[in-house]
């Protein structure tokens, strides 16, 4: 039995290793390690608990350290090693039920326990404008038995002498406790986001065991039901740093511009962009910023301005209009979703139709955070669209990046609601 358990443990356990592996390789988001410490309390439900529940009579405390990664928006693996004290006692019991008095068994283990677990999040994990995060959680590991203890010595066997109870206690005897057992915990908990790197954690687990010997009683209680566990406990969870998947070439550094100042209205209400020609299209983004245009031309004329009459005799052909995209991301990441994948697969095939384009990715951030920060966050959001147009077979040499921190809003910054519009990547085709 015991070579069995082993055997099956260590199945669940590489398991577990094998299901990150095989994440991390389909995954191409970020994923963030996060390190937690947790203490609360546990509570024995078996033989030597009067009912379903077990008993607050018997909670007993524990701790838990966990190292849990982030797959994607919904799921995490989280790795934990617990420590906890499982106690059962009749004579606590004795007023409601009297027999118990005169049974008087008793036991308590600590018992430590490794398990791997999968966290399945509601909300999108990566959106940190969402502070509070539940999640359900199931897995499955192994328990070891420490400094196990049970006594029936003080039974008054005579008072069970209908029910054979002493030999029923001698065969759990000779049985003896395990030293090691499966679990398989299941239950919810949630995150709520103190700030950038600290979360704090609540966690409620049921564990369901492989063994009806957790308390070493079974023919003499109940053999037909395994023991069981459960626990709450509160802690937090520390962030210990962001890892991307993939090594790629490194960017070209392209220097931020330095834009001109907002204006602002006469009623100091919200800041207003230069616009010179009056054509309702910022400077920043004007290509004829002397001339009225319209958006569909980047700020310049539907027809160019005629040739010098000196100039030969031919018709102005115009500029072939090329589209432009926006990428935009979730405050403070530079993954892709699937709207960004489909209109970058659009500018992958433009690129391979006509190999004298070139295309000038530009990045942007919303108005929280330094500059400094922010220059890399945007400068990582134009770096992330480089990759993927490059992994599809784009030269790099065609690819210009371009960061430019938090200098460009494309929403009034005093709009909580409309920042969403400057996390993004403007994506620019040139001839």
């Amino acid at each position: 039995m015991k070579t069995c358990q082993y055997t099956i443990a260590g199945i669940i356990l590489l398991l577990g290793l094998n299901f990150q592996s095989q994440a991390q390789t389909v995954t191409k988001v970020k994923s963030d390690w996060h390190l937690g410490f947790n203490s609360g309390f546990y509570v024995y439900q078996g033989d030597l608990t009067p009912s379903v529940a077990g008993s607050w009579k018997t909670v007993k405390p524990g701790v838990a350290f966990t190292l849990s990664k982030t797959l994607n928006q919904h799921l995490s693996l989280q790795y934990a090693l617990s420590l906890a004290t499982l106690e059962g006692d009749d004579m606590k019991y004795k007023s409601s039920q009297y027999y118990r008095g005169l049974r008087r068994f008793y036991f308590r283990s600590t018992i430590a326990e490794l398990t791997v677990s999968h966290q399945f999040y509601f909300r999108h994990q990566f959106n940190r404008e969402l502070r509070f995060q539940p999640y359900l959680s199931a897995g499955a590991g192994v328990g070891f038995l420490l400094n196990s203890q049970r006594n029936s010595s003080q039974t008054v066997f005579s008072y069970f002498a209908a029910d054979n109870l002493q030999n029923k206690v001698a065969e759990d005897s000779t049985y003896g406790m395990p030293s090691i057992i499966l679990a398989v915990p299941v239950g919810l908990g949630f995150n709520y986001r103190l700030n950038e790197r600290l979360l704090f954690n609540m966690e409620g687990l049921y564990r369901f065991t492989s063994s009806d010997y957790l308390d070493g009683f079974s023919r003499a209680g109940n053999n037909k039901k395994n023991d069981y566990y459960y626990g709450l406990s509160v802690g937090i969870r520390v962030l210990l740093g962001k890892k991307s998947g993939g090594k790629h070439a490194a960017p070209v550094l392209v220097p931020v511009p330095q834009p001109a100042p907002l204006l602002k209205l006469k009623n100091e209400e919200a800041p207003v962009f230069p616009d010179k020609d009056l054509d309702g299209i910022a400077d920043s983004i004007d290509r004829c910023p002397q001339e009225k245009g319209t958006m569909e031309f980047y700020g310049c004329p539907a027809i160019p301005a005629r040739q010098s009459v000196n100039a030969p005799a031919a018709v102005a052909k115009a500029a072939p209009i090329l589209p432009g995209f926006t990428i935009y991301f979730s405050y403070d990441r530079s993954s892709l979703d699937g709207a960004g994948f489909a209109n970058l697969n659009e500018v992958i095939r433009l690129l391979k139709a006509d190999p004298a384009l070139n295309v000038v990715l530009k990045g942007h951030t919303d108005m929280k955070g330094s500059l400094e920060a922010n220059y890399k966050l945007s400068l990582s959001r134009s770096k992330v669209c480089a990759d993927y147009l490059a992994s599809y077979g784009i030269d790099r040499n065609r690819i210009k990046l371009e960061a430019y921190s938090k200098l460009q809003p494309a929403a009034n910054p005093a709009e909580e609601r409309l920042q969403w519009k400057n996390r993004r990547v403007e994506v620019v085709l040139e001839q």
